[in-house]
């Protein structure tokens, strides 16, 4: 099955360079009286919604409990191993965003986007683009990025490790004398601002996602629960 999946521009760079090859998506609690949480029985293991005021369980005729009833609820994965996830990114639509002096060549080209085939910058394009699309509002029609879900699971987000942050898209800058940084980019931060390892610029890369009124319940420091996404670059068909 084919889905959408969204990524800012540095995201996007990073996954055609082939450095991200995961992404965490946020877990999101829906009921203020309930926890996220495994749960497990002789049917398996899955992530559920479980109400934390809920009383004892009790065993009904059927087989089933009160509490299996009443106090919990499946999170359904949104993706399985095998989906198709069309990325959208930022972009723009050559016969309406152009400016009007633009003397770009854009031939049969319908779609602009802010990060090109090899993950460059054209600083003549940003000159003559009126305006960029959000990715959220990209057609599927204009996708140029697919990717393939390898595997999926759910855990806290602090569970991510050193290696887990390079996969996130987390790069390594060295300069004279050994000096080993992280970023996402060169861009992100100036050279004696970015962090000394891969764990602490994905903490700044996650907090940017976040807005500033959820940090205390979604921020790294949270812990939340997320989804841990594995995916590998694929062609159009």
């Amino acid at each position: 099955m084919e889905k959408p999946i969204l990524f800012n521009t540095a995201m996007v760079q990073a996954i055609i360079e082939g450095k991200k090859i995961v992404t965490r998506r946020l877990i999101k609690n829906k009921y203020p009286n309930a926890d996220i949480r495994f749960f497990e029985n002789k049917y398996g293991k899955r992530l559920v919604h479980m109400q934390n005021d809920a009383p004892e369980p009790v065993k009904l005729e059927n087989g089933w409990t009160r509490h299996s009833l009443i106090a919990m609820e499946e999170i359904n994965k949104p993706y399985q191993v095998g989906d198709i996830l069309y990325v959208r990114e930022t972009w723009c639509d050559t016969s309406k965003d152009l400016k009007e002096d633009s003397e770009l060549e854009i031939g049969d080209c319908k779609y602009i986007f802010k990060v090109d085939d090899l993950g460059e910058k054209h600083p003549i394009v940003d000159i003559d683009i009126k305006r960029w699309r959000p990715s959220i509002h990209m057609p599927k029609e204009a996708a140029r990025v697919f990717l393939r879900v390898i595997s999926i699971r759910a855990e806290r987000l602090q569970e991510i490790q050193d290696s887990d942050c390079l996969k996130e898209g987390i790069r390594e800058y060295s300069k004279a004398g050994n000096v080993i940084k992280y970023a996402v980019n060169e861009e992100q931060f100036h050279w004696f601002d970015m962090p000394r390892n891969p764990l602490e610029a994905f903490k700044i890369l996650w907090n940017t996602t976040v807005k500033k009124d959820a940090y205390k319940e979604y921020g790294f420091e949270a812990n939340p629960w997320v989804w841990v996404i594995e995916f590998k670059k694929v062609d159009k068909e």
